[in-house]
């Protein structure tokens, strides 16, 4: 009888023990997944932060997507390419919004954004290929871009064209050397709509339209090239914000890390 009440107090005990292991393995557990839940919440809210530097980045690289519709080129205007880019990182990003009482800064935490390689490593490499390449590509792309504007305000000067509509100079040729930019480079004419249908109405659409064609021939290959390098940079930066987007939509967080 001994022996039996012996053995079941080995067992209420043992089962004590295994039961309190459990709870607290569990409870750390659950910390755990707490601690994992926090952490992408603040990779995610990072994250943001690093689109809208990627955004910034392709306004940077191609100023008409600021505004297609009003889009206004200045005759003879290039910026210091060199110093535009010398440095340039995605990291550098800032933006003030005003609040009711002060203003907030966002900015790209350095920590976090270290930490991406732990737990985003695809997103990781495709981050450090755009920040590189936006150094390189980027002063090479905005040339192409001001040298074709340059060529197309010389067309403009050849010919007699109507406005677009009432105004003054350079107002006039700036809006010609805008559509024409944009039939040269292939903008989407859903981009300019407004503007695109008061060509097509205009008297001045001969004669832009002749504008295309002579450049089309004669500064044809520098156009390709401008089309490309946009294509190609721009394809790269926006590959980036696609992975941020569903990043940012994962209910997980794969990989270890410091933080956890």
């Amino acid at each position: 009888m001994a022996m039996v009440d012996l053995e079941s107090d080995v067992a209420i005990v043992a089962g004590a023990v295994i039961a309190g292991l459990v709870g607290l393995l569990a409870a750390r557990y659950e910390r755990r997944l707490v601690r994992r839940e926090r952490h992408l919440e603040e990779h995610k809210e990072n994250l943001g932060v690093v689109a809208q530097s990627l955004q910034d980045l392709l306004l940077r690289l191609w100023p008409p997507l600021s505004n297609p519709e009003n889009f206004q080129p200045s005759e003879g205007f290039t910026p210091d390419l060199k110093a535009m880019w010398d440095g340039y990182s995605i990291t550098d990003y800032r933006r003030i919004i005003g609040q009711e009482h002060g203003y907030q800064v966002l900015f790209i935490d350095d920590t976090l954004f270290r930490d991406i390689a732990r737990h985003f490593p695809g997103l990781h490499d495709q981050l450090a290929a755009v920040d590189g390449r936006a150094r390189t590509e980027g002063p090479k792309l905005n040339g192409l871009m001001y040298g074709l504007l340059d060529a197309i305000f010389a067309g403009l000067r050849t010919r007699t064209i109507p406005p677009l509509y009432p105004g003054s100079e350079p107002f006039n040729t700036s809006m010609l050397a805008a559509v024409t930019f944009h039939l040269l480079v292939g903008t989407d004419t859903k981009e300019w709509a407004s503007r695109y249908s008061q060509l097509k109405a205009s008297p001045a659409l001969a004669e832009v339209e002749g504008v295309v064609k002579q450049l089309k021939q004669s500064f044809g290959y520098h156009i390709d090239e401008t089309v490309a390098a946009r294509n190609r940079v721009l394809g790269e930066v926006q590959n980036c914000l696609n992975a941020i987007a569903d990043i940012r939509h994962r209910q997980g967080l794969r990989g270890r890390c410091a933080y956890l």
